[in-house]
């Protein structure tokens, strides 16, 4: 008896099989590797954390491009996302000067990023940390310049990072350029998130009391996704935006002033800013203000100008390509 001929399937439809297929195998290579992963980290890595911290401590300085020391090293495996938990840890420069102590500092590794060699969170708990601007106007954050190309590395770790948190910490703010006297902030408060193509944060922190309530600064950017080192910002686009819901503006003078064209400024209220960034670049500052008792003294005036309030917003704006700035101010003021 002869068989019967084979009916052929038409070429689309042979070629969704196959497509079918392929996928198929991807997704279990997917969940085999996801599989691999979780039991690599639940019964190989985490009962042996403890032996490789000298390991540890030299990947992550060679990596970060600084010198790394763990005082102690401990595991808190509950569930499926195990947490390491690093207590007094130091960060020394190429010339042995401690530069950052981090009393604890919590890390997060699931299969996702043992896979993509990434920590899936990041908390540190009580840092103490120094932001400088030197003579120069060059910026040093923990002793470490960010003009200094060998520190890019901690950066771009930093910048790959899904979520860092800070939980009451203290930052010291420095600025040498302007000759002002110290400054620390307590209870700073850090949320960042980084993704493929974004980076995220939100800072709120409590400056001295003589200043006024806490600030909040956020950012929200977006990179290009051929980029070769997060910390490029030529790469980046976005908004960076300050609140300060209530601050004795003579403590901002020092530094406002400058970018204000201003000799001095007094006065009392809320201020939010923001500005843009274009592929690195500065754009479209703009300052809302709602201020009471204030005094202007800008550098083109003999005399300073008093108001009992004042209130609007201040835009600069580029004008004919860069060939000079243009002031706008829209604001509802009364002289006093």
């Amino acid at each position: 008896m002869a068989e019967p001929p084979q009916t052929l399937l038409p070429t689309g439809l042979r070629w969704l099989v196959v497509l079918s297929r392929v996928v198929w195998w991807l997704v279990l290579g997917f969940w085999a590797l996801m599989l691999l992963a979780t039991m690599a980290l639940h019964w190989w890595i985490v009962p042996r954390v403890l032996d490789w911290q000298p390991q540890i401590e030299a990947m992550a300085s060679k990596a970060w491009g600084v010198q790394l020391r763990i005082g102690q090293l401990a595991s808190e495996s509950n569930d499926w996302v195990p947490t390491f938990v690093l207590s007094d840890v130091v960060l020394h420069d190429a010339q042995q000067q401690e530069v950052l102590r981090l009393p604890k500092v919590r890390v997060s590794l699931s299969p996702a990023s043992l896979l993509s060699l990434k920590l899936d969170h990041v908390e540190l708990e009580g840092p103490s940390l120094t932001v400088r601007r030197d003579a120069q106007g060059h910026w040093q954050v923990a002793g470490m310049s960010l003009a200094d190309d060998g520190q890019t590395d901690l950066i771009d770790w930093l910048l790959s990072q899904p979520h860092i948190q800070v939980r009451q910490g203290r930052l010291r703010w420095v600025d040498d350029m302007l000759g002002q006297p110290e400054v620390d902030f307590a209870s700073v408060q850090l949320d960042w998130r980084n993704g493929l193509r974004s980076h995220t944060w939100q800072l709120d922190l409590q400056p001295p009391p003589a200043w006024g309530q806490p600030l909040r600064v956020q950012g929200d950017f977006t990179q290009s996704l051929f980029h070769q080192r997060p910390s490029d910002l030529s790469t980046w686009k976005g908004r960076l935006y300050a609140q300060l819901p209530k601050m004795d503006i003579a403590k901002l003078s020092p530094y406002l002033s400058p970018w204000l064209n201003m000799q001095s400024m007094a006065g009392e209220g809320w201020l939010r800013a923001w500005v843009d960034v274009h592929h690195g670049q500065w754009l479209n500052p703009v300052l809302d203000m709602g201020l009471q008792q204030v005094k202007l003294h800008f550098k083109t005036q003999s005399q300073a100008m008093v108001f009992h309030q004042l209130s609007g917003r201040l835009r600069i704006q580029p004008w004919l390509g860069g060939l000079g700035d243009e002031l706008r101010m829209y604001a509802k003021q009364r002289q006093d």
